[in-house]
């Protein structure tokens, strides 16, 4: 969620799993709950604004922006996330994913947010797991767009697409950077890394939709 004087965009995956999205709720921690204090704010999305590089079939430039209806209130469990001005900013060796997905391969989704640490792997090794994947990836992982990760037992999965992959900030403090938007996978928690698109080469474009006049 990066900040537009009050009004926020989220930064998230280009494709739908279940269709377009109508609202985002944000906040929360758990879905099925309103007593654990997180008070979620569910808000209309009125703009959706896709990668103009994004292809469909192919999983290059996988990344979008909603625009939501109102202003967001920030609090406690609502707060704004940096972007990474260069890939520098992106370097680091670990990093957190969230989401509400599945917790296991063909499982179900979760009503808790969860999170997991994870290693972040180069290309050649990412390569690997993805050298028969043509038709999606003709010149395969480019690591100048994505960024892999995973961790022993360790993934996102299925319901996770278009969540952050984070790195936590020195300063400000209690801030977070996102370097990675969650894109595909194969299988979860399979040896396999998951893929990510690549945030720090989006930052021009992301700035000149939410940002224009500046």
């Amino acid at each position: 969620m990066s900040s537009d004087q009050g009004r926020k965009p989220d930064i998230v995956a280009a494709k739908p799993d279940r269709g377009p999205a109508k609202y985002a709720r944000i906040g929360d921690l758990d879905t099925l709950s309103d007593t654990d204090g997180a008070k979620p704010e569910v808000l209309d999305i009125v703009r959706r604004v896709n990668h103009p590089g994004y292809r469909g079939i192919q999983l290059y430039n996988d990344i979008a922006l909603y625009k939501l209806a109102k202003n967001v209130n920030l609090s406690p469990y609502i707060r704004p996330i940096c972007l990474p001005v260069s890939q520098n900013d992106d370097l680091s060796t670990s990093a957190i994913a969230t989401g509400w997905g599945h917790t296991e391969w063909s499982g179900r989704s979760t009503n808790m947010l969860q999170k997991v640490n994870l290693d972040i792997v180069n290309g050649r090794t990412c390569n690997e797991s993805y050298n028969d994947v043509r038709a999606q990836l003709p010149v395969g992982i480019s690591e100048s767009l994505m960024l892999c990760a995973n961790a022993e037992g360790k993934d996102t999965c299925q319901g996770d697409s278009g969540g952050p992959l984070q790195i936590a900030l020195r300063t400000p403090y209690c801030m977070y950077s996102q370097i990675g938007v969650t894109s595909f996978g194969r299988a979860c928690a399979s040896g396999n890394p998951g893929v990510y698109t690549r945030v720090s080469a989006y930052v021009p474009w992301i700035e000149s939709i939410v940002w224009p006049n500046e």
